[in-house]
């Protein structure tokens, strides 16, 4: 066969196999030397590296054309297969950089990361779609960040998130992830003062309602079944209050005695909070302000209204309790609250001052006592058990104070220690025109006009009768 030049050669009409031979000059060798199709793929995705020329011109380092002319195919223009036996957790399918800085890599594992957002979302078009099998669930356009079907958390580690953002319904955010039953896990825990309770990557913040159980005897201070709050320690451990407000202050159960079994907690939701930036380490400096926005209006419409709801209990059983307003603060800055409104330490009734309404509308004083409008117009004064009323004292509380007190059916002048009776100054003093004679009374002197002859007269504590001015 006679030597021709390369370009002399025929065109193939098929693509190279891995069985064709060509030609390859070596940079090591005798000479030029054959090479299969399968062996020079071998080189080209081994080891070796390949490096453009230094380019003053747009000039692309690997241009691929491809066209797709059948609709019944899917088609895939580049693929990569791995076989990954053994690896570090570093090894990447690919890594696309910058003057040697990572702008775009994706691990074995299949963790990508952009190393810059640039022209990403700039008003170009540009999307990121984040696809769980073959659904979106979030998507970095243009001009928002969306999240389908899914929450946005927060957490000291990944896995360990515990401030949680999710859509609960339409045009509905809501703080926690989305509702769900009971989560339950083993956990153990001290006998210490205080008790510590150790449930792997709890991710609970404080204030969590949490319950027990066991297979054999919790520790002493602890129930089985009732409702305890999370005071958050850690990732993994905690400890425990009886109350929501002892939880708060740090207020922690101890814990004594002996215990067996296997011990399990349940908590049913994670609380959650809204907080504004606070300040640290350094003195005497005023935490930021917080402000909750109703919506506005313009001209004559009014702004909307802040509305806060609760869910009151209700039947026994699995279906979710009613919300119902709490308060509501219209637009005209007025304030609505549907039931008892009460202002004071929510730990306890001592200091608290409640207005009622409905049959209950009034004003209650901690456990002290409570003025109820009973009618248009009608006030009662009653104790807390609201079957009486002792005194209502005027200035102070001392004998240098009066006080008007209720014996019986009578109204008293009193010292406002109740030590005895105070003087009553009038103008003038009137009486009824004319009653029966009324009995003597224990220390008392009774003025009256008796019916009888028409007589002022006066009965003493021993039931001696004086005239003071006669009927003439």
């Amino acid at each position: 066969m006679a030597n021709l030049p390369i370009s002399g050669l025929t065109a193939s009409v098929a693509n190279l196999t891995g069985a064709d031979v060509l030609p390859v000059v070596q940079t090591t060798g005798v000479g030029p030397v054959k090479m299969t199709g399968q062996q020079l793929a071998g080189g080209l995705l081994g080891s070796n590296t390949f490096n453009g020329a230094t380019v003053t011109a747009s000039a692309h380092l690997l241009d691929l054309a491809q066209t797709w002319n059948n609709a019944a195919v899917s088609f895939t223009a580049m693929k990569l297969n791995v076989t990954n036996t053994a690896s570090a957790a570093t090894s990447y399918l690919f890594d696309y950089q910058v003057g040697g800085a990572t702008r775009l890599r994706l691990t074995a594992a299949g963790v990508l990361t952009v190393g810059t957002l640039a022209g990403l979302g700039d008003g170009s078009g540009g999307t990121l779609n984040v696809v769980s099998g073959a659904t979106t669930v979030a998507n970095f356009g243009n001009t928002n960040l969306q999240l389908i079907s899914r929450g946005l958390s927060f957490g000291a580690s990944l896995g360990a998130q515990d401030a949680i953002l999710s859509r609960k319904g339409t045009a509905t955010l809501q703080l926690g992830a989305a509702d769900a039953g009971a989560v339950t896990a083993t956990v153990t825990i001290t006998i210490a003062t205080p008790g510590v309770v150790t449930w792997s990557s709890h991710n609970l913040s404080t204030g969590t309602p949490v319950v027990f159980t066991t297979t054999g005897a919790l520790p002493t201070g602890i129930t089985a079944g009732t409702t305890y709050y999370v005071i958050a320690v850690d990732a993994s451990t905690f400890q425990i209050a009886t109350t929501l407000a002892n939880a708060l202050a740090g207020t922690a159960v101890n814990t004594s005695g002996s215990q067996s079994g296997t011990h399990t907690g349940t908590r049913y939701a994670i609380t959650q909070r809204l907080s504004a930036q606070g300040v640290t380490g350094v003195s005497n400096i005023a935490g930021a302000d917080m402000f909750i926005q109703g919506a506005q209006g313009t001209g004559t419409g009014a702004g909307g209204t802040i509305t806060f709801q609760v869910a009151p209990a209700g039947s026994s059983g699995t279906a979710q309790n009613a919300l119902q307003n709490a308060l509501v603060v219209n637009a005209d800055r007025s304030v609505f609250v549907p039931t008892a409104l009460t202002v004071g330490d929510n730990s306890g009734t001592t200091g608290r001052v409640t207005i009622g309404i409905g049959t209950s509308r009034g004003l209650a004083f901690g456990n002290r006592g409570t003025i109820v409008a009973d009618a248009d117009g009608v006030f009662l004064l009653r104790d807390n058990a609201g079957t009486s009323f002792n005194r209502l004292s005027f200035g102070g509380s001392t004998s240098s104070f009066p006080a008007l007190k209720r014996n019986g059916s009578t109204l008293e002048t009193r010292l406002a220690d109740d030590s005895g009776f105070a003087a009553h100054g009038v103008e003038w003093l009137s009486v009824t025109d004319g009653v029966t004679a009324p009995a003597a009374a224990t220390g008392r002197a009774r003025i009256y006009v008796d019916s009888a002859d028409g007589d002022l007269k006066v009965v003493f504590a021993d039931g001696t009768v004086k005239t003071i001015v006669t009927d003439t």
